[in-house]
């Protein structure tokens, strides 16, 4: 959890995924946050989604599926921007009929600003009953990131 973020931050200033405190407004970053502001700054699902998953794929030496992990990230302006932000890792060129990207959903909380200051992950089998166990073997792997990020979701959804 801590080691994501540590990594983050030891990023050289002005990488793109180094945490940038922003205004919550007007989404620009902040010209008199202070170092520290800037380190406990909110992370960005465009800007730190993809960079986070790889990082704890390879924390815990798991391999992309080769179908590849799908990201939607659902917000109270889905309607006005015309949709559900979504972002993919691609693993290797799928064959035809194999199975599709393991998908993750968040939701991010906007409170009466415009920028996200909260995710929570989004539970869409909530209604169903439970899946069986998941094999195991490379079919598994979507589920075991799913568990990586959920155990650690403190530190990157807040």
């Amino acid at each position: 959890m801590l080691s994501c973020r540590a990594a983050l931050v030891a990023l050289p200033l002005g990488h793109p995924q180094r945490p940038v405190e922003r205004d919550l407004i007007t989404n620009c970053i902040s010209t008199v946050a202070t170092d520290q502001e800037h380190e406990n700054a909110y992370l960005q699902f465009d800007v730190h989604a993809l960079w986070i998953t790889q990082y704890f794929l390879q924390r815990h030496a798991c391999p992309l599926p080769a179908s590849g992990v799908s990201f939607k990230c659902y917000s109270r302006f889905d309607d006005v921007l015309g949709g559900v932000e979504t972002l993919t890792l691609h693993g290797a060129v799928p064959a035809v009929g194999a199975a599709v990207a393991c998908e993750l959903r968040v939701y991010n909380w906007t409170g009466e600003q415009f920028c996200g200051v909260h995710y929570d992950p989004l539970d869409v089998a909530a209604a169903v009953p439970p899946p069986p166990s998941p094999p195991a073997g490379p079919g598994s792997i979507c589920t075991a990131i799913a568990i990586v990020l959920y155990e650690d979701r403190d530190m990157w959804i807040n």
